[in-house]
């Protein structure tokens, strides 16, 4: 995800050179009401959704990877807010092992992106 404080969410996808999976301006509508305080543009795994995190964290970046300068150069622009990788999984096992390639390591830290994992265990009794 890519945020910005001004411009356009096309400005963005021009720069950074790859169409986003989701886009959006400052102040438009959020689904849950409120209004979008950044503008932004979105990239998602493609795999399906009952792949691993590490499965889909290596499909972004490899869908990235040939983007890289681009996504830099949005990254080090003044009015960027942030550029994030985040992996998020909702689970009830107990223990749970995200590995991160070198490689992809290595990617993710030339777009100037940051990497956030996101855990959400469940008990039995929780939804």
């Amino acid at each position: 995800m890519v945020l910005s404080t001004e411009g356009a969410p096309d400005t963005l996808e021009l720069a950074a050179g790859v169409v986003p999976d989701e886009k959006w301006a400052k102040g438009d509508p959020l689904r849950a009401g409120g209004k979008r305080t950044y503008t932004g543009i979105r990239y998602n795994s493609h795999l399906d959704e009952k792949r691993s995190p590490t499965d889909h964290l290596s499909d972004l970046v490899h869908r990235l990877r040939p983007h890289v300068g681009g996504i830099a150069a949005v990254s080090a622009r003044s009015t960027t807010y942030g550029v994030a990788l985040w992996v998020v999984e909702h689970t009830r096992a107990e223990d749970r092992q995200i590995d991160v390639k070198p490689e992809d390591l290595e990617t993710i830290a030339a777009m100037g992106a940051r990497l956030s994992l996101d855990l959400y265990f469940y008990g039995d009794d929780e939804e």
